[in-house]
């Protein structure tokens, strides 16, 4: 008998110790019931309480990064003000929101769920993970606005080689970081990748990408608004650079830049964009709309490029060395002080067909215009103004426009 209750004895302790474990590595939920800006009580313990018994944002964050694997923070609709200011602190104490192990940071929608900065710190800075093990942080339906006051990304920073960043149906605006030598409404340096699907960036100011500052590894962005962003250097919509880029039925539009690239800014780059518009950015030297530098390895596939200004070269594109491939895109109705009111090129532009190029006249020394079959060149395709429509903006073309059905076809439309 002795044996048979020693033996469930220890059967019984490891079953538990077997429950501890996995209980370790399953994921948690951590449902937010206050907006107040709080810390945890007792960090570690599993449980999201304040010291008033509540479950914070701050505190749900601080719990999270303390439980290994991922969790899962729940936020209800509610503006969520970082009150707690205290910048360089990594442990989501104070300052910003520090994401540390992996983690989905859900609200109840992007225009009910509003985490404010306060123009003191940035909202987000998410870390690798401890171990620099592959790092998932996932941010949804919810506003990421007024971060402030830092260097580095006035929403959100991500860095960490193995660190990935999944951001839907998130709003990033009106953020205001360092103009002396700051980086916009996202940084992102040297991490594993970015992805944007059915965001919206707007209003965000910074000294270089105003809206999107990306250095390394890969950048996937899919039906995403990058708007009336501001940089005092280059990219005032983005910048991207040393990187993989897809851009996807997205918009850059009303962004500005008093260097290069007004909407979009490109440096040694790969990739794609496709069905994209980039319109009504103005750059202060060159490449109104687009910037494009050791980028012939981007593909711009049926794309629009219109009503875009520079106060130098290159109304609508400045294509630098070694050039720029395109088909099916529009570039026109751009304007620049300088040469080449559509683009302007110290590398070839090259069609691979069906393009609607309205000045085509513009090139450097030995470098020029490549023509496609199909292309239209030299004409005014007939493209209307800039104009909000189904959560975007785009440029229509107005009636009786060359453009209408001379695109060659799009690719699954």
């Amino acid at each position: 008998m002795r044996i048979s209750i020693r033996l469930l004895t220890a059967a019984t302790g490891a079953l538990i110790a077997c429950l501890l474990l996995d209980r370790g590595a399953q994921a948690d939920t951590y449902p937010v019931n206050d907006t107040a800006d709080l810390p945890d009580a007792l960090i570690g313990n599993g449980v999201c309480a304040t010291a008033a018994g509540t479950c914070s944002l701050r505190a749900a964050i601080q719990e999270a990064n303390a439980h290994a694997g991922p969790d899962t923070v729940s936020l209800p609709a509610g503006t969520f003000v970082l009150t707690r200011t205290g910048a360089s602190e990594n442990s989501a104490f104070t300052g910003d929101l520090d994401l540390r192990d992996t983690i989905t940071v859900a609200g109840a929608g992007r225009d009910l769920t509003l985490i404010d900065g306060n123009l003191s710190d940035r909202v987000f800075e998410i870390f690798p993970a401890v171990t620099n093990a592959p790092m998932t942080a996932t941010l949804s339906a919810l506003t990421l606005c007024r971060g402030g006051n830092v260097s580095t990304g006035c929403g959100m920073d991500v860095r960490g080689t193995q660190t990935r960043m999944f951001v839907s149906q998130v709003d990033i605006r009106d953020g205001a970081c360092q103009t002396s030598f700051g980086y916009g409404g996202i940084y992102f340096n040297n991490a594993y990748l970015l992805s944007l699907d059915d965001v919206v960036i707007d209003n965000n100011a910074g000294w270089s990408g105003g809206g999107l500052y990306h250095n390394g590894g890969r950048l996937f962005i899919s039906g995403t608004l990058i708007s009336n962003n501001s940089a005092q250097a280059n990219g005032g919509g983005g910048a991207a650079q040393s990187a993989f880029v897809s851009v996807n039925k997205s918009a850059f539009a009303g962004n500005r830049s008093a260097g290069s690239g007004g909407g979009l800014y490109l440096y040694n780059v790969s990739g794609g964009i496709t069905s994209t518009t980039i319109a009504g950015n103005y750059a202060g030297l060159s490449g109104g709309g687009l910037y494009a530098y050791y980028a012939s390895s981007v593909q711009f596939s049926w794309d629009t490029l219109a009503r875009n200004r520079s106060g130098g070269t290159g109304g609508g594109a400045f294509v630098d060395y070694p050039g720029m491939n395109v088909r099916g895109t529009l570039i026109d109705a751009n304007t620049a002080a300088g040469a080449g009111q559509d683009a302007y090129r110290s590398g070839s532009l090259n069609s691979q067909g069906n393009s609607l190029i309205g000045d085509v006249t513009q090139c450097v020394a030995s470098y020029e215009y490549s023509a496609g079959a199909g292309d239209i060149v030299n004409v005014r395709p007939g493209v209307g103004a800039l104009i909000p429509m189904a959560g975007t903006q785009v440029v229509p073309l107005v009636h009786g426009s060359r453009a209408i059905d001379a695109g060659g076809g799009v690719p699954g439309h």
